[in-house]
């Protein structure tokens, strides 16, 4: 895929430009999310969908 058509499927932004609106969204909208992982990480994991806004 080529660089202009990524930047195009964003809205004409970068992914790294977009990333505050993506957060606002999942903290608005806070969906639940089912991880499926190993013992290693379901820790880390979770922690990480805590602080995005979205429950484990």
């Amino acid at each position: 895929m080529s660089e202009a058509m990524a930047t195009r499927d964003l809205g004409g932004l970068s992914l790294g430009e977009r990333i505050p609106e993506i957060l606002r969204k999942v903290r608005e909208q806070a969906p639940l999310v089912h991880h499926i992982t190993n013992v290693v990480v379901t820790n880390i994991t979770a922690n990480v969908t805590l602080a995005v806004g979205a429950p484990p």
